[in-house]
């Protein structure tokens, strides 16, 4: 189950996320560049220390970045460190990318990353992930070093973890409603959040790992599923979640 829900995450992402060539920018001039994405609920929050379900934390998923990532084979790879190394059995050092930007223009420092795994570590949701975590230190700007209570051989793919996404220190703690307006260095950051109808997503052009190729992705939650598969028959909509065999061969037989 994990797997697949891993995989439907790149599915969204890797749709979003390719450099626009020029001619998707010309068209791009003649019809609005948006994607709907349809699943049977509703995301809860967008705080990733809060998320429980698979729905909010699939937008979240693209909304925030994690230090280090698992590709599409699980494989652990570079994230906002470009590097990483294990100083002794409970050190292990983070060398961030220099000039990533939050999607308010504020540059990610080695004191978000403390202040998102100290925060995580305390939380009642999924402080359980990150219970091995002793202390962050902060030697300079661009490293973080994790120090452990004792050896983890776990506490690396934790941080993989949606729930390990990190957060922009300054702004968490200077805004009140941080579960329903994120701050990020994702790909995408939310633009507009109406409970009950839609969520509408917009594209950072200032991501680290280039523009996305799609301008919005509006987010919309539909139970049933025979309208799900319908309107991606129709072509109303673009990319569905949460169908079972059934729909799926519906779809594979169009």
């Amino acid at each position: 189950m994990k797997k697949i829900f891993k995989l439907l995450l790149l599915v969204i992402f890797f749709i979003s996320c390719g450099k626009e060539k020029e001619s998707e920018k010309q068209a791009a001039t003649s019809k609005e560049n948006k994607l709907i994405y349809t699943q049977s609920s509703e995301s809860v929050t967008l705080h990733p220390h809060e998320a429980t379900d698979v729905y909010s934390r699939r937008i979240i998923s693209n909304i925030f970045d994690r230090l280090i990532e698992t590709d599409e084979n699980l494989k652990i790879v570079p994230g906002l460190a470009e590097s990483w190394e294990q100083l002794s059995p409970t050190e292990l050092k983070f060398n961030l990318r220099k000039g990533v930007k939050f999607q308010n223009g504020e540059e990610l420092t080695s004191e978000d990353i403390k202040y998102t795994l100290e925060n995580a570590k305390n939380s009642s949701k999924v402080g359980t992930l990150y219970s091995a975590i002793d202390t962050v230190e902060t030697p300079d700007k661009y490293t973080a070093i994790v120090k452990t209570t004792a050896p983890s051989g776990s506490l690396i793919h934790h941080l993989t973890h949606i729930t390990a996404s990190i957060l922009n220190k300054n702004y968490y703690e200077n805004t009140k409603d941080v579960n329903h307006s994120p701050m990020g260095t994702g790909a995408y950051a939310l633009a507009e959040w109406k409970p009950g109808s839609y969520m509408t997503l917009k594209r950072n052009d200032e991501y680290f790992r280039g523009k996305p190729a799609i301008e919005i992705v509006e987010v919309r939650a539909i139970p049933e599923e025979n309208s799900r598969v319908i309107a991606i028959e129709t072509g109303e909509h673009h990319i569905t979640g949460d169908i079972d065999s059934i729909g799926r061969k519906i779809l594979g037989d169009r």
